[in-house]
């Protein structure tokens, strides 16, 4: 099964919990879309690089929905997986960004 149904399945279950849900599932699977329809004759690694950071923000914010409508109580273990893919995520999407804006800044 490919990611893009994957993500999807999370959203649409994250989503049916709340209508605030429903707008911010909107927002993130926007976010996620629009990396994977990045111009390809921008860097591979850049393209790459904000994906994989796009990716592991939505799985973020997926364990945060898991947390808050699915387990309805506190997990040490799954708090420190949201900050370890959250702060990962931010990171590889800044990296991605810096490499392709310097990229575009090169003749």
């Amino acid at each position: 099964m490919h990611l893009h149904r994957k993500v999807a399945g999370a959203l649409l279950f994250f989503s049916a919990a709340t209508q605030g849900g429903l707008a911010y599932s909107t927002a993130l699977a926007t976010m996620f879309a629009t990396t994977a329809r990045l111009d390809p004759q921008l860097s591979t690694r850049g393209r790459k690089t904000v994906q994989a950071g796009a990716a592991l923000f939505l799985l973020s914010d997926t364990l945060l929905g898991v947390r808050e409508f699915v387990l309805r109580r506190e997990s040490p273990a799954l708090e420190r997986a949201v900050m370890a893919t959250y702060t990962a995520g931010q990171g590889l999407i800044a990296a991605g960004s810096a490499h392709l804006a310097t990229q575009a800044t090169q003749p």
